[in-house]
């Protein structure tokens, strides 16, 4: 069952001229399997459009 698959939440930032290599990166190693398997996850791809420092309450990057 899908359930009992371990799974994992990566998230990273990364500059808008990097996203293609980075998306080709996980897209090359983080399949289960030479063809890749039910359950290897998926990858979403989103815009920041604002950041915070909790500690401090700065903003910006």
């Amino acid at each position: 069952m899908y359930d009992e698959i371990p799974k994992s939440l990566i998230m990273i930032a990364v500059s808008n001229e990097d996203k293609e290599a980075i998306v080709a990166l996980i897209l090359k190693y983080a399949k289960s399997s030479g063809a890749g398997s039910f359950g290897d996850g998926k990858i979403f791809i989103s815009t920041i459009d604002e950041v915070y420092t909790v500690s401090s309450g700065a903003t910006g990057l």
